[in-house]
């Protein structure tokens, strides 16, 4: 083996220690964050638990920016931060975010097993959820998609990276309230939706803005439970029906059909920036 396949060797090897390390830390700063989170009724985001998962968003970007500016600040692998060009893709995540959504939710609606009426919520307290929604959807996507994903596909193959870091991203919600086998699935094929885009262009602005209209129409727009936390919102849900069809109280993200809907979005999403990264590489040969 030449010197430089040893350095890609040992490069390859550093970058998954870096994100086994970098796990392990993440962990026990939630684990001692969990201990410190006050009692809460089952599948209930109350005010008391507000602060808290605030204070784990900005450990988790305090914990990026330590890593990659610190500790491995000879790996100059970039997170995705750079907005400049991703106006267009970021509205398209929060587009798509808010499509897959509304169907599931009408969808569900049309088979009589959603109906919808309207609560007393204030304006204030859905713009304050929605701040705190922003904060949380960037600090995962800064977390699973910018480090975790963006440290594997330095030397691994996309697809594996790929399916790592979802898998991660998935195991990581197994402690939330009323999850099950499907809400796992589920949520490992919205980190696959999450992460494709950043596989082709390393930033996570579609994601980022995929993942927040994702949570922010699911739960104060539509009443739905956000894997399996129930906000404020500005209409009331009633689900009905077999928790394999409506997801029950964990939210759409326990559904078969959010689950169809989301192995197409990713079946989609993977064909189109293959094509747009062919044509792109085509034009730039001629």
């Amino acid at each position: 083996m030449s010197d430089m396949q040893d350095r890609k060797k040992t490069e390859s090897i550093n970058s998954w220690v870096q994100v086994i390390i970098f796990l392990a830390i993440y962990l026990l700063c939630f684990m001692a964050l969990a201990a410190l989170l006050p009692a809460a009724s089952p599948g209930e985001l109350t005010w008391s638990l507000y602060l808290p998962i605030t204070a784990a968003s900005i450990i988790s970007i305090v914990l990026v920016l330590v890593f990659t500016k610190l500790v491995f600040k000879r790996d100059q692998t970039p997170i995705g931060l750079n907005f400049r060009g991703q106006e267009r893709l970021a509205c398209s995540g929060a587009c798509l975010g808010i499509f897959l959504i509304t169907s599931g939710s009408l969808i569900l609606f049309a088979g009589n097993w959603l109906d919808w009426s309207k609560p007393e919520t204030q304006v204030s307290d859905i713009l304050f959820l929605g701040g705190i929604l922003l904060l949380s959807a960037f600090s995962e996507e800064l977390v699973f998609r910018g480090f975790i994903l963006g440290r594997l596909l330095t030397k691994t193959n996309r697809f594996l990276a790929l399916m790592v870091s979802s898998a991660i991203f998935a195991l990581f919600h197994i402690n939330n309230p009323e999850v099950s086998p499907l809400a796992v699935m589920n949520i490992f094929l919205g980190g696959l939706l999450l992460g494709i885009t950043y596989t082709f262009n390393r930033n996570i602005w579609f994601g980022f803005m995929l993942h927040f209209s994702w949570n922010f129409a699911q739960g104060p727009v539509f009443g739905i439970p956000v894997s399996g936390l129930v906000l404020p919102s500005i209409i009331s849900s009633h689900i009905q029906g077999p928790e394999l069809i409506t997801g029950g109280q964990f939210g759409l993200e326990a559904s078969l059909v959010q689950g169809i809907l989301l192995l197409i979005s990713c079946i989609g999403l993977w064909l189109l920036n293959t094509t747009e990264n062919k044509t792109v590489a085509t034009a730039k040969k001629i």
